[in-house]
């Protein structure tokens, strides 16, 4: 996916700022939308952009760039609930946070598509688990995601929080996409 999806529904000068959160050219910003959001009493507007590596939540400034509130690796939310058509409560180990947009939907979608697609064939892997009234349609991968070694790696650095040099040379495992094998050695000669 490109940052010119669906998704992506701010505009070039509101993303701009958005886009130096980011860790690495590789970790593409596939939804960026304008939400309020409630990390303490009351609902605040702001922006949520998800990537590869994880969701982010920022509050809107009038005359400055956007505050990060909260980054949140898909590894680290236990469970998102949906509580109405516009709102979601994502509950993470230490804490929680609550989304209001009329695209809870979508959001919702993408969240399980990166899932699905990064953790393509892992076996006993425990997940975000979604709770709704109104179920969402799950999100079936049915062949191998194209990327799928660099989206892991993505998705595995925000976990582990290791945001260093090796994910500027992520680029380098598109070898290792154009014909994976089952086991992988990492060397000097790969």
């Amino acid at each position: 996916m490109s940052e010119d999806s669906l998704f992506v529904v701010i505009s070039k000068n509101k993303l701009k700022p958005l886009r130096t959160f980011v860790w690495t050219r590789e970790e593409r910003i596939v939804l960026a939308m304008p939400v309020n959001y409630k990390t303490n009493k009351k609902f605040l507007s702001g922006y949520i952009m998800i990537t590869y590596g994880g969701v982010y939540v920022f509050r809107q400034k009038l005359i400055s760039n956007p505050i990060m509130k909260v980054r949140v690796s898909f590894f680290d939310i236990r469970r998102i609930t949906v509580m109405d058509k516009k709102t979601i409560e994502v509950k993470m180990e230490l804490g929680k946070f609550f989304i209001k947009s009329k695209e809870i939907k979508a959001i919702i979608h993408v969240i399980k598509l990166i899932l699905n697609e990064s953790t393509f064939n892992v076996p006993r892997l425990k997940l975000i688990k979604f709770i709704s009234q109104d179920p969402t349609p799950q999100v079936e991968i049915h062949h191998r995601p194209e990327n799928l070694f660099i989206k892991r790696t993505i998705l595995l650095a925000h976990f582990y929080d290791q945001r260093g040099e090796m994910l500027n040379s992520v680029k380098y495992f598109e070898k290792y996409e154009d014909n994976p094998t089952s086991l992988i050695t990492l060397g000097p000669h790969f």
